[in-house]
């Protein structure tokens, strides 16, 4: 990107978490987590122009988001330009948006990581460390996004283990199905809802690392997909299920329907089907637009 009229093309994909562990809770009530987490072949696309004018300019194609400070993006603007001292920098972004907010998908934080990835490489200076340092004070999703690929996160989201490297034209990877209800999950309110449901057991945890994530790991490192199902788990879906009664709904009917396990990713409210195959995937797709064609739902590949 050099020159005002240069533009730049970042995809920020969307994130689902194969399985997410609570291990423990810090003094400032943050969680400690311990969670697989892969992109999908669904993202978000950004086209990134240098300007004269200073500050960030933010549009998107969707209404309704937001464009000012509370906006991931143009947090992630300002706390790489005040880092690296980079006075009157001026970047134009448009945001072509189709991963869904309050989806438990990333959307927000992996569009942020895109663009700090866009400015690291355009203006290099800072290492690892500062620059995860940096990304986890945007969101906790952050470092992850920066990454990509299958990684197992812990601590708040500074800690990322890679797995697998992304893959952006996988062949032979596994797929998932995913089901996106017009529903939002509040992340704060899953994380209470969890603190509600475990009430003083959560001052047994010490912040070990999760044995079941560490399965999950394993299977994922040794590209063991075929058993890798039977392992997926997710600590927050029954409190989220239990505050949000027709997600819980929705997931029952999902794996009537069919049958087969349904997980969610995140705080929620998308659910997914982890599948062997795109074949697998496509039929599933097709059992769905016949059955349940008033929610949402498509197939995509796990860039690994």
């Amino acid at each position: 990107m050099s020159g005002e009229n240069a533009i730049t093309v970042e995809c920020a994909y969307a994130k689902v978490n194969l399985c997410l562990d609570i291990t423990g809770l810090r003094a400032d009530g943050y969680h400690l987590l311990d969670m697989i987490n892969v992109e999908i072949g669904l993202h978000d696309r950004m086209q990134i122009r240098k300007t004269t004018q200073p500050g960030i300019e933010l549009g998107c194609d969707k209404p309704g988001v937001p464009l000012g400070p509370e906006n991931l993006i143009v947090r992630a603007f300002h706390a790489f330009k005040d880092e690296c001292q980079l006075g009157d920098l001026g970047l134009r972004v448009q945001l072509e948006k189709a991963i869904p907010a309050g989806g438990g998908l990333g959307g927000g934080s992996m569009d942020a990581a895109a663009l700090l990835r866009t400015m690291d490489r355009e203006w290099p200076g800072l290492d690892t460390e500062r620059l995860t340092g940096l990304a986890v004070t945007i969101g906790a999703d952050v470092p992850y996004g920066i990454r990509g690929g299958a990684a197992r996160i812990t601590g708040v989201g500074e800690g990322v283990e890679l797995l697998l490297p992304q893959n952006p034209l996988p062949s032979g990877s596994p797929w998932l199905f995913l089901i996106m209800p017009p529903i939002h999950s509040d992340t704060r309110g899953a994380y209470r809802a969890w603190d509600a449901q475990t009430g003083n057991a959560i001052a047994q945890l010490d912040g070990s690392l999760s044995e079941r994530s560490a399965a999950v790991a394993d299977l994922v490192r040794g590209r063991d997909f075929e058993h890798l199902e039977n392992y997926l788990f997710n600590v927050l879906q029954k409190p989220v299920f239990r505050a949000i009664p027709e997600l819980r709904e929705l997931h029952s009917k999902a794996e009537v329907l069919l049958n087969r396990p349904v997980h969610m990713t995140g705080s929620g409210s998308n659910l997914f089907v982890f599948c062997q195959s795109e074949k697998e995937a496509a039929e599933i797709s097709d059992l769905w637009k016949c059955r349940m064609s008033e929610v949402s739902a498509d197939a995509f590949p796990i860039l690994i």
